[in-house]
């Protein structure tokens, strides 16, 4: 995962994973971008499934905003954008999403955001 909670990592069982900020969830970040109950990740016989739960801010799915309510197929090369926070469905999505943001600088990355905020990029080292 990449933004506030860089580094966390999580198994994909058999029942749905929630997601969002609220302690309830299965998953829990403190990305303040991210809704209380934010987003689902179902694995049905090993293909993955993701569902906007009507978060404020959305989803984003491989760069496309997810209609809430609606499961959509995912696989390990779609980055899962929520908040400021990027979920990576294995280690070579990780690796693919890690290596575009250190590419992005920080005038790409504000003029992004409306240009009115700025994002700080991880180091890569």
């Amino acid at each position: 995962m990449v933004g506030p909670d860089a580094g966390t990592s999580f198994e994909l069982g058999n029942q749905p994973v929630f997601i969002g900020r609220s302690p309830k969830n299965d998953v829990r970040l403190t990305d303040e971008f991210v809704s209380r109950n934010h987003l689902t990740i179902r694995n049905k016989n090993s293909r993955y499934f993701v569902e906007d739960l009507w978060s404020k801010n959305g989803t984003y799915v491989n760069g496309i905003q997810i209609e809430p309510g609606i499961e959509i197929e995912v696989n390990e090369l779609h980055p899962i954008v929520i908040g400021m926070s990027v979920i990576c469905l294995g280690e070579n999505s990780f690796k693919l999403v890690r290596g575009f943001l250190n590419s992005v600088t920080s005038v790409e990355a504000s003029a992004a955001l409306g240009g009115n905020d700025t994002l700080d990029l991880p180091d890569s080292s």
